[in-house]
């Protein structure tokens, strides 16, 4: 009886022990940060190594604060907005990201910033649900925007409802000259619909004029000749002062450049090529989105390339430098990781670790499809850690599988160095690679698969073990 109270007493000490401890955890203020810590990738130094990644994001680059340089907003799979102060000059853009949820705005599929009520400032539209789409006033300033929801369903001079397809990224552009802003969304189809602003100042209005627009049928050359979800955008890139086209489609693996051989106030255009920039041709898996910015300035149109087909989540938003001019553009590719992302794909999973026997804690990244094990070497110390991107993909000697790497390392042999242990979504979940190497050149090479045996309810012992 005395042992039973003196457990029962324990037991009831303890509860109180780890109470009172979690309670002191979860009464600190925690503060999400972005950077602090140096992170280098291929020799170059991340502007937010902790924002999380970046899958398929839509990017638009707007000066949203009239300081007369670029910044940058990128909208991605978890819905929110991120916004990237440039802290640097109108010739030397350098990205700062202030917050990954812009003003707690909530919306669906696509953003465009577009001063639609011409009074100077930003203004927004966005997805919407069911397709519809939502407009933001800015009731702000063009130094200190703020936005408020005018309507979650734009409407047209007739009040139909507005649609944009949800895997389509639309547009706004005065294609017919005459001082305000128009509306372009793709189709599925291959086609464009067009919806004329036939307002005035403040006060716009939208009609809708075609669901065909200058009779544009984009099929890509793939098997079947499909076409689908698509993302345009429009810019003078010639400088004759007429907006031209470039689609990027769901099915085509390049950039589709639509010339505008008309006038400002008479569109009409022609295809011109379909692996645009013809003398350094951005290819992908699919369904890349366009945006032009002289992000330099130095008087002509810099080229930015986001890739929003889903299986490509990593190394998708490129930078050309236009190293030509104005009226013609000669781009020069520059990056495929223009932010400079700690970014090894999806579903990561990390350990710290000392994997180069130097006293201090390397990095290591496993992710999904396709799996492989990230290396970032701490080339500062303990106290200073400074990372550095080393290895893409850890060479592992005979692996027997690659989809998701969880990894953890061990001395599970006691021989002075790290074995790797991975965890994995399929049937047999742990993994042993025997270090065959050494504690500061370590060669991970596969040994054994680890299982488990469960008995049911019997009492028996349970067994496991690495074989």
């Amino acid at each position: 009886m005395e042992l039973q109270i003196r457990l029962f007493k324990s037991v009831i000490l303890s509860f109180f022990i780890i109470i009172i401890f979690t309670a002191g955890i979860f009464s600190q203020d925690l503060v999400q940060k972005f950077d602090g810590i140096n992170f280098t990738i291929n020799g170059n130094t991340s502007y937010a190594p902790f924002n999380g990644g970046q899958n398929n994001a839509r990017y638009q680059l707007i000066d949203i604060d009239g300081d007369n340089d670029f910044d940058l907003f990128t909208f991605d799979n978890d819905t929110t907005l991120y916004f990237y102060k440039n802290t640097g000059t109108p010739q030397n853009a350098s990205f700062k990201l202030i917050t990954t949820q812009f003003q707690n705005l909530n919306f669906k599929n696509w953003f465009y910033f577009v001063d639609i009520d011409i009074d100077n400032d930003f203004d927004l539209f966005t997805g919407g649900d069911l397709q519809t789409i939502k407009y933001y006033k800015n009731t702000g300033s063009t130094s200190l925007p703020a936005y408020t929801l005018i309507t979650e369903e734009l409407r047209t001079n007739t009040d139909t409802v507005i649609y944009s397809e949800s895997n389509s990224v639309p547009v706004f552009c005065d294609i017919d000259g005459d001082g305000d802003k128009d509306f372009f969304t793709g189709q599925a189809l291959g086609t464009i619909v067009y919806y004329e602003n036939i307002g005035n100042g403040s006060n716009f209005s939208f009609k809708f004029i075609t669901d065909f627009w200058q009779n544009l049928l984009i099929i890509s050359p793939a098997l079947n000749e499909r076409h689908g979800a698509n993302s345009i955008e429009f810019t003078d890139i010639d400088a004759d002062n007429d907006f031209d086209l470039f689609w990027g489609d769901l099915f085509s693996k390049g950039i589709y450049f639509i010339r505008n051989n008309g006038t400002p106030a008479n569109p009409n255009v022609a295809i011109v090529d379909s692996v645009y920039p013809h003398n350094s041709s951005f290819i992908s898996q699919g369904y890349n989105s366009t945006r032009f910015a002289d992000i330099d300035a130095d008087g002509d149109k810099d080229l930015f390339i986001s890739v929003l087909y889903s299986s490509q989540n990593q190394n998708n938003f490129a930078f050309y430098r236009n190293n030509g001019t104005a009226a013609a553009a000669n781009f020069a590719r520059i990056t495929d990781n223009y932010l400079v992302n700690v970014d090894v794909g999806g579903n990561s999973n990390i350990v710290f670790t000392d994997i180069d026997n130097d006293n201090d804690k390397d990095l290591i990244i496993g992710n999904d499809i396709p799996a492989k094990l990230t290396l970032f070497r701490n080339t500062g110390t303990v106290f200073s850690p400074s990372f550095n991107l080393e290895i893409d993909s850890i060479p592992l000697r005979s692996a027997p599988f690659n989809y998701t790497y969880a990894p953890a390392f061990a001395d599970i042999d006691n021989d002075g160095d790290l074995d790797l242990f991975l965890g994995s979504y399929i049937k047999d979940s742990l993994w042993f690679f025997r270090n065959t190497g050494s504690s500061a050149n370590y060669v991970f090479t596969y040994a054994g698969t680890g299982q488990a045996e469960r008995d049911r309810f019997n009492g028996s012992k349970q067994r496991s073990g690495i074989c």
